[in-house]
């Protein structure tokens, strides 16, 4: 590898800029290639996601009341917490 760096220093600019072109362009593919290869999943993971919301909507859960109940879930297990601490 030592060796190709060393006759790639020994090429004019032109040509060692169009090598570096040439690099970023196949490593910028590679990754295309595998954010293209895992789309699949994050596109359905996402469709199952706006299923699930528009199932709630239809059964009259709205996203307010959705906050509402977490938050007072949340507030739920902080007192259970003080009162346990407490004793």
């Amino acid at each position: 590898m030592t060796n190709l760096l060393h006759k790639l220093h020994q090429k004019p600019e032109h040509h060692r800029k169009a090598v570096a072109l040439g690099v970023s362009f196949v490593v910028t593919l590679m990754i295309f290639g595998i954010w293209a290869s895992t789309l699949p999943s994050k596109i359905s993971g996402v469709s199952g996601v706006a299923k699930n919301t528009q199932d709630k909507l239809e059964e009259g859960i709205t996203p307010l009341a959705t906050v509402k109940a977490s938050f007072d879930e949340a507030s739920k297990s902080v007192k259970e917490f003080q009162a346990g601490f407490g004793q």
